[in-house]
């Protein structure tokens, strides 16, 4: 008796090495190398299915019901929690002969079970399986790796836009966001305290709602027009605007906001209210200048 194609039984079992061949009542014929390696008890005449469970399909493992099936079956050795699978082949004198590999989800798996690469020939399939299996978990690795450090940085960011969100709403001095069409995008508390401008009212706003009345250089010694506040960059500026009846001084310092690709995306001006600094300025320069009037009407006098 021999394996199909004529091949002699020692070189079926090495082809095929976790083959098993049952005679008519179920009885070890021949079992491939490998699956006796792992099942010693698998030798010529032993009961096949008493040691073998059968999981797939569900049927009764009798003689019978298998050579009526002849389908794909799974079998389970639950010593080793081995399931081994494949296709079951009715031959012409009534034996059965089953094409079978072990269900192999990863390389620990293999080596849990006693198995290696080496034990499965090449035209197997689960060299290619595995090495899958290895760059999807390599990638699944990776991908979670990238998944915990872009947690970390977004709990930065957040931790970030807390500390820029408390010191843009409690700075005293004035942040205002500009979009390209000159309309205003953000106005903190500060903002709304210099202008007299609730923010409601500022944003969507242009200039205008700031209610400019002057625009000159720091030392006051040319104007510009108010229109023209957002083209000073790279240079201090002061406007001069009623809040009520009182006239309120601000220096300005505007800086304009590009994307990586240099494109703008608008203007960013940081204002301080220094009506009170200036006012104390040029009293003290005021005095200066008595000072000297008197110092030089004493010398005359003299």
């Amino acid at each position: 008796m021999s394996p199909p194609r004529g091949l002699p039984p020692a070189v079926f079992a090495d082809a095929f090495p976790f083959h098993l061949w049952l005679d008519a009542e179920l009885r070890v014929i021949q079992a491939g190398a490998v699956l006796r390696r792992l099942l010693p008890e698998l030798r010529p005449g032993a009961a096949a299915l008493k040691l073998l469970r059968l999981s797939q399909p569900a049927c009764e493992p009798t003689p019978e019901a298998l050579r009526a099936i002849e389908q794909a079956v799974e079998l389970v050795y639950d010593d080793m929690d081995m399931r081994i699978r494949g296709q079951l082949l009715v031959l012409e004198d009534d034996t059965l002969l089953l094409l079978l590999w072990p269900t192999i989800n990863d390389e620990d798996e293999l080596a849990a079970l006693g198995l290696s690469l080496d034990d499965f020939p090449h035209h197997s399939t689960l060299r290619p399986q595995l090495a899958l299996l290895r760059e999807l978990w390599d990638s699944l690795q990776e991908s979670q790796d990238l998944v915990v450090d872009l947690e970390a940085e977004h709990r930065q960011l957040l931790q970030s836009r807390r500390r820029i969100d408390l010191l843009l709403q409690h700075t005293p001095l004035g942040i205002i966001d500009w979009n390209n069409d000159g309309r205003i995008t953000a106005w903190n508390p500060a903002a709304a305290a210099i202008f007299a401008v609730p923010e409601a009212r500022a944003i969507g706003s242009g200039i205008e709602v700031l209610g400019i009345e002057r625009l000159s250089s720091h030392e006051h010694s040319q104007d510009y027009p108010v229109d023209e506040l957002l083209g000073h960059t790279g240079e201090r500026v002061i406007t001069e605007h009623l809040r009520g009846q009182q006239k309120v001084l601000g220096a300005w310092h505007n800086t304009p906001l590009f994307d990586s690709e240099g494109r703008p995306l608008g203007t960013t001006s940081v204002v301080r209210d220094v009506t009170e600094s200036v006012r104390v300025e040029q009293t003290r320069r005021e005095r200066q200048r008595l000072e000297g009037l008197a110092l030089l009407a004493g010398g005359i006098a003299h």
